[in-house]
């Protein structure tokens, strides 16, 4: 009967645990992988995309960036800071080349154990077709700073990471 009562009450314990991790604990981490979905949902473009769908895509990625952020990609004329309106900008800049486009996030790492800034690596792929037919794929591997201001993670830093090959 005892080892019964203390079989439940293991039971009890270990789901109890298991819900406070789902629910509660990774709430964060939930919440950041959500803005990388987002990104590149909005980001991405269909062919058959309207202008309406277009201009409503680019004003939701701006806010998900801080008001100011910072950017060091190696190589580029990208580096410094910039405004979230100029980061939307740009991107629309860049949609514009294309007919078709995708961005995917693979092994986003998220780092919280600096309270409310959080670093995120995560490899970036953006494939697609431009206008003239060109097809493009890129692999990156990016580091993320986020900030965490009123309940809501918000971009603030990108940089390039730079792989060494074998």
């Amino acid at each position: 009967m005892v080892n019964k009562n203390l079989l439940i009450s293991i039971f009890i314990l270990i789901a109890g645990i298991t819900v406070y991790y789902f629910f509660f604990y990774s709430n964060d981490e939930k919440a950041i992988q959500k803005r990388f979905d987002f990104l590149a949902e909005n980001f991405s473009k269909e062919s058959d995309e309207s202008q309406l769908v277009m201009i409503k895509r680019l004003a939701t990625i701006e806010r998900i960036f801080t008001k100011n952020v910072h950017f060091e990609i190696e190589n580029r004329a990208m580096a410094g800071e910039y405004s979230s309106r100029e980061i939307t900008r740009r991107a629309g800049g860049v949609r514009s080349q294309f007919t078709h486009l995708t961005l995917k996030f693979y092994d986003v790492n998220i780092d919280l154990s600096h309270g409310q800034t959080a670093i995120v690596m995560a490899t970036a792929r953006i494939t697609g077709v431009k206008k003239n037919g060109e097809q493009v794929a890129e692999t990156r591997e990016l580091e993320f700073g986020l900030q965490k201001t009123d309940g809501d993670w918000f971009i603030a830093a990108v940089k390039a990471v730079e792989v060494l090959e074998k």
